[in-house]
């Protein structure tokens, strides 16, 4: 099962996996005519989407009550190193905004479905999503839509950080960005 938003996919007609060119080419290919889901790892290991001729309206189920254990999964000193490099990078002027992360293992009694429909009725965002399959489960929960194609035109929504659009190339020029 799959829900992405206000939709719930079960049964796909197909899943894609394997060769990175390959495969995306076969997804860009299949979702011409279907909905397909999916994802690529940070690091490029895995794909994995799969391809739905149709989808019904998600109804959460009243969710029940979140019991879980957080635990970082870095040390306490490495977490102090990290931010203090980018203070440093801020200070320099390397950067001015971090998303700084780390990963955690969280312990719950509750299934995915479950946890996915705790979290749900606590921060509702636009892009939520629930995907399960043979690697596990995976949850989002993201104000921002990484992008969407619509014909010939890439629609993104960041949530900040990012710049309007200046014009042509000669607007461009002027302004002294070439």
């Amino acid at each position: 099962m799959q829900i992405y938003s206000d939709k719930v996919f079960d049964n796909p007609i197909e899943i894609i996996e394997g060769d990175l060119k390959n495969a995306l080419a076969h997804v860009e290919e299949m979702s011409k005519k279907y909905y397909v889901l999916g994802y690529i790892t940070y690091d490029f290991q895995k794909l994995y989407f799969e391809v739905y001729d149709r989808y019904s309206l998600y109804e959460p189920k009243a969710s029940r009550q979140l019991g879980t254990i957080i635990k970082p999964l870095i040390l306490k000193q490495e977490y102090i190193q990290a931010v203090n490099k980018i203070k440093e990078y801020i200070r320099d002027g390397v950067t001015y905004e971090v998303n700084y992360t780390y990963p955690s293992e969280v312990l719950t009694s509750l299934d995915g479905i479950d946890l996915y429909e705790s979290l749900l009725c606590r921060q509702k965002t636009p892009y939520n999503t629930f995907m399960q399959n043979k690697y596990g489960n995976l949850l989002s929960f993201s104000p921002e839509l990484f992008f969407k194609l619509k014909g010939r035109q890439i629609l993104t929504k960041p949530m900040k950080g990012t710049a309007p659009r200046l014009g042509d190339t000669h607007d461009m020029e002027r302004r002294g960005f070439f």
